[in-house]
């Protein structure tokens, strides 16, 4: 009932309603509110659909379904609740390993399983769509698109479900639903799994782009650490053609089919993209390579697929077993002479090893189009002319006459009565359309089949063909014997794709004995004829000196005949090479030249590196907007480090407006493809909060990401997170860890970070040699921070031999770089003539360069500087200035004196509240100066409430710290026994610390007490020693004792003279005590 019903939080939306958290009497439940009403709900087709589903599926792999009720007139539907959310939101917390994966990909089966075994199509399947209980059970919900098929396949009115999730064939002019429809989702959503992102393309503009990459057989690349089992069945689910899928049955109980065949096994790709732009290309061509097809041509899942042992191309689409494919039913004579505008959609042919898969060149026909009589053709093609039917199969295909359009069904129906009046060239071509899937359901068993019936008339490219189909185990059992003997058989009638095959297989040892020798001699005269990839092999084999003399410049050569003949991989070579120096001398032009050609055919590391190229200004005019363009058609192929190169365009906003969040999201779809750069520079913008909302966590782990990749600028980044504890727990060792393996790669950042945890002792025991070494190599690669540091090591004399000409130079090398730092302590060198001539004007110049960069220190020395009047007119407005921009940056010596300022109102209104302000905002940072003047604050009552306890604490701190001032006041405490029990001893203690140090007032004090024996043992004569002292500084107080000294001749000879003369320089200062005695002197 209604009145039973309590809706709690919002989960989300979906089909037809909304989903909430609820509980239905003292059950926890979760509803889905229409939001029609109770007569709309009523009348609803698509609810009542959705219920009789739920009301019929039973299995504990689906969510349970258990009544209807209605609230604020509002049908509602009561269902289970599932504690674990939903898959998507696991994913994206990305807290799945592996074996969860699998155990949730097997319930998703069985709940398929089950569903399909009582006929319903889920038909909007993913991430989003499946539960989890806390145990991560699955549980399959959202049947609103779900719908009850009468047959093996379901043909419905319009498309239904969500793009990024759906199957080709539902694109087709009559969509066909079937269960395999929903096996393809689940291989999306196991990609979901596997590479932890719930956005299947998302990299995609705009739904025409998506659904034209879906329909011509694109698929998201999975990540390299996928299981190889796991990566066979999202392979299998993602096959174009839906009968050749699997059926969920099949996936709970066939666990241990091998794994898929590699096409691409002969010999790796001549590039891959996603490998660092600035690599050297020998890196990249590992072996001969078998095409420039190869390279580009994209990977289909039908590439991978094994054959079924029967030969057929698949099942029913219902798992009922293989069935062959029935020939074509011919279209209409009317239509033809018509013109059909039926358009293809068949998928990308799977590369082959030497490229000489048949790709339409098979005919010889020099066909008229602009003349042809296809009404004619039409007649003689019917009448079993094979070479009409064979052109009119060419004429279908390409759809290149007048008044007909191209038609893949029409070309493969003519295609085939040729062939089976043994016409070789249509059985060759015959051949292709099973092998493409064009024309016809894709069967390579058909395919290799017509290929060995040309073979066996003599058609040497049909035998080429069919060696391939050996090589790869295409239609028929893999083997390496049959593929040679097919390839040199075909060799040997001159054919040279077939010698070229036969030299790759020579290459890498597969049906005999490696022989680069023998390889070469093959390639040798496949080039003879012109052939491109065998001219590309040999520059290869002479490039790395495999059965003939390793030469550059032949390899160049030959490299040079194999561009010229259009071959990509060796244009992009070329580049390299003339990039690089290899092989002959660095020339950029030439370098922009051979990478223009590979990069217009489509090579995307050419288009990336020719980007580089022009946005830098390398061998061509620098252009940031036609660099943006050569970037953005590499990023459009998927070349991750061109993803990477967008987004630095648009954070520095070259060639583009600067657009931070933009530079995010070209990042992150690079660092999710693995790019270590872009990983990096995630890192940087989650912890700057650029482009992003800051957090740190995500920082971390994308510095892991990269970290992990070996990329250092990732190591030193991961492991200042761990030493200042950002976004991880702090941990020295693995801060050490990461640095470490940052600067054994050079990194002048880790390096610096190295040095300065020896010093620390982060991670690692101190060692200021080991600091010292490791502040050399950052500073020799000019690194500006470890060049500054260096020099206070030399200046200090701290791991290596003190040496202020040292310090100097490591100083200026910092400075000249406009390093704040450098500039401060430089001048602080000049001010003092310390390892160079002392020049205060160049000192003032340094220290006010760094200021103006906001360096504290410098602001706090430039406001002394203007103080005193060293090297600069003196100025108490300019000191303060200066003084104050110190403080409020955290200076504690500037906040100290500034504190200062305001007590005695010097340069500013004098103020006892800001005083205490900035004494305290120094004393808690542990200033001396602070902590003895707000001492003296407390002592006093001044901007305070009177302490004379405190004021002992506070002066005692600064006094341990050697500070003169505060020693004093601390004697002087003791003395009065203010704050503290009196005490001469302790009293002349601190006042000898502080006269030690030359503080004029703590000097007569001293020698007071030595006068009177108070805490000391009476003695006149050392009692003159420190009133001379401090009467020589001109302390009054000092000169009125010393000169009361030689009036009474206590410690020194009796002298009038002498008195009146030390009485006179206090009496000048205003001493009282002194004018007073001076007085008596002239009168008596």
């Amino acid at each position: 009932t209604e009145q039973a019903l309590t809706i709690g939080q919002f989960i989300g939306a979906g089909g037809f309603g909304s989903v909430y958290h609820a509980r239905w009497g003292n059950r926890k439940v979760a509803i889905k509110k229409f939001t029609v009403s109770q007569d709309e709900a009523n009348a609803s087709a698509e609810i009542k659909r959705e219920i009789d589903i739920l009301d019929r599926l039973k299995d504990k792999h689906i969510i349970q379904f258990y009544g209807t009720t209605y609230h604020d007139g509002n049908l509602v539907l009561v269902m289970e609740r599932a504690e674990g959310g939903s898959l998507k939101g696991a994913i994206e917390k990305g807290k799945l390993n592996w074996r969860t994966k699998k155990q949730i990909t097997q319930g998703i089966v069985r709940g398929l399983d089950y569903m399909h075994s009582q006929k319903v199509l889920h038909r909007d399947l993913k991430s989003a769509n499946v539960l989890l209980t806390k145990h991560m059970d699955v549980k399959l919900c959202d049947f609103g698109l779900a719908t009850v098929k009468v047959t093996s396949v379901a043909r419905v009115t319009g498309i239904k479900g969500t793009l990024r999730w759906m199957a080709p064939e539902l694109f087709d002019d009559n969509p066909v639903y079937s269960a395999k429809s929903d096996m393809y989702a689940l291989g999306m959503v196991m990609w979901e799994m596997a590479a932890n992102n719930t956005v299947p393309f998302r990299n995609q503009p705009n739904d025409f782009a998506l659904l034209g990459l879906i329909v011509s057989g694109k698929r998201e690349k999975l990540p390299d650490d996928t299981p190889d089992e796991y990566r066979k069945w999202v392979e299998r689910c993602w096959l174009h053609d839906y009968k050749a899928r699997p059926n969920a049955h099949e996936m709970i109980e066939d666990d241990d089919e091998p794994d898929d065949v590699d096409p691409g096994d002969v010999s790796p790709k001549a590039s891959d993209p996603g490998k660092d732009a600035s690599k050297a290309s020998d890196a990249a061509r590992d072996a001969p390579k078998a095409s420039d097809a190869d390279k580009d041509a994209p990977k289909s899942p039908e590439a991978s697929q094994r054959a079924p042992d029967d030969g057929s191309p698949g099942d029913d689409g219902n798992g009922n077993g293989s069935v062959r494919p029935a020939t074509p039913v011919r279209p209409s004579l009317v239509d033809n002479m018509k013109g059909l505008n039926i358009q293809s959609s068949s998928t990308a042919s799977p590369p082959l090893s030497g490229g000489n898969h048949d790709d339409g060149s098979d005919s010889d026909l020099e066909l008229d189009h602009d003349h042809l009589d296809v009404v004619l053709l039409i007649r003689q093609g019917l009448a079993d002319d094979t070479e009409a039917q064979f052109a009119l199969s060419e004429i279908y295909e390409k759809g290149k006459v007048k008044d007909v359009s191209q038609n893949d069904s029409e070309a493969f129906y003519w295609c085939l009565r040729a062939a089976k009046r043994n016409h070789i060239r249509a059985q060759r071509r015959l051949g292709r359309y099973y092998f493409t899937g064009r024309g016809a359901d894709q069967s390579f068993t058909e395919a290799a089949a017509w290929y060995e019936k040309a073979a066996a008339q003599g058609d040497a490219k049909a035998r080429n063909q069919l060696g391939t189909m050996y090589q790869h185990g295409y239609g028929v059992k893999k083997s390496d014997v049959e593929a040679v003997a097919c390839y040199r058989q075909s060799a040997g009638q001159g054919y040279a794709p077939a010698q070229n095959n036969l030299g790759l297989m020579y290459s890498a040892g597969r049906g005999f004995v490696r022989s680069d020798v023998e390889a070469v001699k093959w390639f040798m005269k496949a080039a003879e004829q012109g052939d491109p990839n065998s001219l590309f092999n040999l520059g290869w084999m002479h490039e790395k000196g495999r059965g003939a003399e390793m030469n550059l410049e032949t390899a160049l050569t030959w490299y040079r005949q194999a561009g010229e003949r259009g071959h990509t991989v060796a244009q992009f070579t070329l580049g390299r090479m003339y990039d690089k120096g290899r092989g002959v001398e660095e020339d950029k032009e030439n370098a922009i030249l051979w990478y223009s050609r590979a990069a217009e055919q489509d090579h995307a590391e050419a288009q990336n590196i020719l980007g580089m190229m022009i946005r830098d200004g390398r061998g061509t005019d620098k252009s940031d907007e036609t660099a943006l363009v050569w970037f953005r058609k590499a990023a459009e192929l998927g070349n991750v480090k061109a993803l990477y190169n967008l987004g630095l365009m648009y954070e520095k906003g070259r060639g583009v407006e600067k657009n931070e969040t933009i530079a995010f999201i070209w990042y992150l779809r690079s660092g999710e493809k693995g790019d270590p750069d872009a990983q990096e520079r995630l890192g940087d913008m989650y912890l700057t909060g650029r482009g992003v909302e800051k957090d740190y966590r995500q920082a971390v782990e994308w510095y892991r990401k990269a970290a992990e990749q070996d990329h250092p600028g990732g190591q030193s980044s991961l492991s200042k997170m761990y030493r200042v504890g950002l976004g991880v727990a702090q941990n020295y060792s693995l801060a050490f860890k990461w640095a470490h393996k940052a600067a054994d790669q050079g990194n002048a950042n880790a390096q610096r970070q190295l040095a300065e945890m020896y010093i620390a002792g982060h991670g690692v025991e101190k060692s200021a040699t080991q600091a010292v070494k490791w502040f050399k190599l950052a500073a020799s690669q000019g690194d500006a921070d470890a060049q500054g540091l260096l020099g206070r090591m030399y200046q200090a004399g701290v791991g290596v031999q003190q040496s202020d000409t040292m310090a100097v130079e490591w100083y200026q090398k910092a400075a000249s770089q406009g390093h704040a730092n450098g500039q401060n302590s430089l001048g602080q060198m000049y001010l003092s003539g310390r390892g160079v001539e002392k020049n205060e004007a160049k000192a003032v110049e340094l220290v006010k360069k760094a200021a103006i960069q906001d360096h504290a220190g410098a602001q706090h020395n430039l406001g002394v500087l203007y103080l005193s009047g060293r090297g600069v007119d003196r100025s108490l407005s300019q000191a303060v200035q200066w003084i104050h921009k110190a403080a409020v940056q955290g200076d504690e010596d500037a906040q100290g004196i500034l504190g200062t300022f305001y007590l005695i109102g010097r340069g500013v209104e004098q103020n006892d509240t800001m005083a205490a302000e900035w004494c305290r905002r120094a004393a808690v940072r542990g200033n001396a100066n602070g902590q003895n003047s707000l001492g003296q604050m407390y002592l006093r009552g001044r901007g305070v409430e009177k302490n004379e306890a405190k004021a002992v604490e506070l002066v005692k701190k600064a006094a341990i710290q050697d500070h003169a001032s505060a020693q004093y006041n601390l004697g002087g405490l003791y003395e009065k026994g203010q704050g503290v029990e009196q005490s001469y001893t302790q009293a002349a203690t601190w006042f000898r610390k502080a006269a030690d140090r030359g503080d004029a007032d703590a000097q007569a004090s001293l020698g007071t007490l030595y006068e009177k024996g108070q805490g000391v043992e009476q003695n006149h004569t050392i009692a003159v020693e420190w009133y001379r002292k401090s009467a020589e500084q001109g302390n009054a107080n000092g000169q009125s004792s010393l000169g009361l000294m030689y009036l009474r001749g206590h410690g020194v000879e009796k002298s009038e003279a002498m008195a009146a003369e030390w009485l006179e320089k206090a009496a000048i200062q205003d001493h009282t005590g002194a004018q007073h005695n001076l007085v008596r002197l002239y009168l008596s």
